[in-house]
């Protein structure tokens, strides 16, 4: 591809580059930066902004990308998609709901739609957990069961206490990525839950490896600086 290519196919250029190993996560979000910049060349390309929210989760912060999503996600469903992922993860359900309400608003017959909906009723827990996991379901069924799609499921069946649930969904987006950071957070709970506290060591210690900025991971770090220095002051 020319690098005077159409700016949304650039974009999707750098992604690829990223995922194959081509470039760094530091420089390609050096570029999409200058790129998404006021006056840039992907500042009003809604293709560009969701390549950049999608680098920014997965480098854990939210916050870059629900700013990379901003002023378009009104018009796009798939940055108002990334916009309810990235309020989840600032553990904002509230904002997260109103943003899946709006995302439904531009079709509510898309698939992004019916995701968006399933991952804020898992984080909002109870029946609207079970409601998720029916749509997680019915998307599986109709369109094929993904990694990321598995681990979903699972992450619906956790908030409803359906361990053997999760277990097996877990285990099958596993076994189509053995490197799904949800998936294996996700099978370390089920595992804990459901009696297996050895499986749940495996898991944890390969999302440690391969996701080492998985929220998960993030907490348990936390929770374990925090015994260390309460056992530290009580010496």
């Amino acid at each position: 591809m020319a690098d005077d290519a159409a700016q949304p196919l650039l974009a999707v250029r750098l992604l690829a580059r990223l995922r194959s190993g081509k470039v760094d996560q530091e420089a390609a979000l050096a570029s999409l930066a200058e790129w998404v910049a006021p006056g840039g060349p992907g500042a009003g390309d809604p293709t560009t902004r969701a390549v950049a929210a999608t680098l920014h989760l997965a480098g854990g912060d939210p916050v870059s990308a629900l700013q990379a999503c901003h002023g378009l996600a009104g018009a796009a469903p798939e940055l108002a998609a990334l916009s309810v992922e990235a309020l989840l993860a600032l553990d904002r359900p509230d904002a997260a709901e109103r943003a899946a309400r709006a995302l439904a608003a531009l079709d509510d017959d898309a698939a992004l739609s019916h995701l968006a909906a399933a991952w804020v009723g898992t984080a909002l827990g109870g029946a609207r957990a079970a409601e998720a996991g029916t749509i997680l379901e019915e998307l599986g069924d109709r369109f094929g069961w993904t990694a990321r799609l598995a681990a979903a499921g699972a992450g619906a069946a956790l908030r409803r206490r359906d361990w053997a649930t999760a277990e097996r969904l877990a285990g099958e987006a596993l076994a189509k990525d053995a490197r799904s950071g949800d998936a294996l957070a996700n099978a370390a709970v089920a595992a804990l839950h459901g009696g297996k506290p050895s499986i749940a060591a495996r898991h944890l210690a390969a999302l440690k490896a391969a996701a080492p900025s998985h929220p998960l991971v993030v907490r348990m770090g936390q929770a374990e600086e925090a015994f260390d220095r309460a056992a530290g002051g009580a010496v």
